[in-house]
């Protein structure tokens, strides 16, 4: 009899040799990440806690899969979300902390949360969210729905986004989710597409037959095996994997709200703010880039909303080529100055409070606010040198460092003219161009609150539903 594989380390592996499983090839979460601490495998046909039954796999993402499912005690559809093991269990409170804060009656612009439990398995203790099914995220949404491609250019110069009139209204529904939230002292803190989903039509409300489930339900043939290079079986991965399959076919646009805003795992009550935040970069505040002394509060989500919002309009993103390289401060300090420097040429220099706190300003702008010519991988590499004066060891310790090349960018204005959607005339230029200069706000106190933005013009009933 072949002796039971050794259990895998707590983490992934970082060298091929290290592989358990032989490639795949399924679009969705890597195979090895299954091991102590990790996903939890899942198979068509399991019963959680007796009760609920899994048909479907809605998604995934790097702390949790998400599974469409039966509930047998009240014969309705669910959906699933099932987390890591190795989530810090004060995530887990924290979240369910805030569902109680919030009102539970439905519908609500959140999607609602319906039960909690912990699994264990084999990988670990696992939180469990019961949550209303949903359509996929925004992006998704964009991307594979035809009638949001441009047919007419080519395929590396399509941009796939809304109709301006839909636009405004999953703009106007995400407003409702962060005014909810805000109400009660809650921030989000990582609104981006991926956290606004779709909303889709009544799945039944009862499922007395198996018709609804025989429509919805995906099967095992329809997965891929998993398979260990050593030929034997592994009890810390499922036997197959699942490419998602969201929920896209049961989305309408006729529904209001159209979308809600989703995943509160990153969400803090204001006055117990966290010392960073998880906001996709491009998307984050001055505020949590200068953060040193500034407090993180509801106006890191205005801002990402502004930043959304220019993004749905135009269908690109408003600050380019940001990415955080997680343990390399070098890099993510290059990441950093280019975000403030697109800043900079695209909302107008910053206010003296916070330019005093960019460290590295200098290497990129004069005393007299103007532009300097950067030369890149080794900064300005005379300063500092020539002298042996210890005052100056800390000058020519960071003149070391290489600087960033962020490129010149047109002000916001200029960007909302050129990339503006279909049917908005010059005079709504200017309303919506004014209107994200009032969201994107450098002074996080003076940015307006989201039922304020609510109540601009341009988020009225008659513009949002060209009544």
């Amino acid at each position: 009899m072949a002796s039971p594989p050794t259990t895998p380390p707590s983490r992934d592996p970082e060298d091929a040799a290290e592989y358990r499983f032989k490639t795949n090839g399924t679009a969705c979460e890597w195979g090895e990440s299954y091991r102590p601490g990790s996903y939890h495998p899942v198979h068509l046909g399991d019963v959680l806690q007796d009760r609920y039954r899994i048909i479907r796999k809605l998604g995934y993402g790097s702390f949790s899969t998400t599974w469409l499912a039966v509930d047998l005690r009240s014969d309705c559809l669910v959906a699933l979300k099932i987390t890591v093991a190795s989530l810090d269990k004060e995530v887990t409170n924290q979240t369910m902390a805030i569902r109680k804060t919030l009102p539970q009656t439905e519908p609500q612009p959140i999607v609602s949360l319906r039960d909690v439990f912990e699994l264990t398995g084999p990988n670990g203790r696992h939180a469990c969210f019961v949550l209303e099914p949903m359509g996929p995220h925004i992006s998704a949404l964009l991307q594979r729905r035809p009638e949001f491609q441009n047919r007419d250019l080519e395929p590396w110069e399509r941009r796939p986004r809304f109709p301006k009139q839909l636009a405004q209204r999953v703009l106007r529904d995400t407003l409702l989710g962060l005014r909810l939230l805000h109400k009660h002292g809650i921030v989000h803190g990582d609104l981006h597409p991926g956290n606004i989903l779709a909303n889709i039509q009544p799945l039944g409300e009862t499922l007395n037959n198996a018709t609804v489930e025989s429509k919805l339900q995906q099967l095992p043939s329809q997965g891929n095996l998993l398979q260990r290079r050593d030929g034997r079986s592994d009890p810390w991965a499922p036997s197959y994997l699942l490419e998602p399959a969201p929920l896209q076919d049961q989305v309408s646009f006729d529904l209001d709200p159209v979308v809600k805003v989703a995943d509160l795992g990153a969400a803090f009550f204001e006055d117990q703010p966290p010392a960073a935040v998880v906001t996709p970069v491009a998307l984050r505040a001055p505020e949590t880039i200068l953060r040193d002394g500034l407090r993180l509060g509801m106006g890191i989500d205005i801002w990402a909303f502004g930043c959304l919002a220019f993004e749905l309009l135009t269908g690109r993103a408003l600050f380019v080529r940001l990415e955080a390289l997680e343990g390399c401060e070098e890099f993510d300090e290059e990441t950093n100055d280019e975000h403030l420097v697109q800043f900079s040429e695209v909302l107008g220099p910053l206010p003296e409070e916070l330019a005093s706190r960019w460290r590295r300003r200098d290497r990129y702008y004069g005393p007299d606010g103007k532009r300097l010519d950067v030369a890149t991988g080794g900064g300005h590499g005379s300063e500092g040198s020539g002298t042996d004066d210890d005052s100056d060891s800390e000058t020519s310790q960071r003149s070391s460092f290489s600087l960033a090349d962020p490129g010149t960018f047109a002000s916001l204005e200029e960007q909302v003219r050129e990339h503006k959607p279909e049917g908005m005339g010059e005079e709504e230029v200017e309303e919506v161009s004014q209107l994200l200069r009032w969201i994107l706000e450098y002074d996080a106190s003076k940015r307006p609150s989201a039922d304020a933005i609510l109540r601009h013009p341009w988020f009225s009933s008659e513009r949002v539903h060209g009544h």
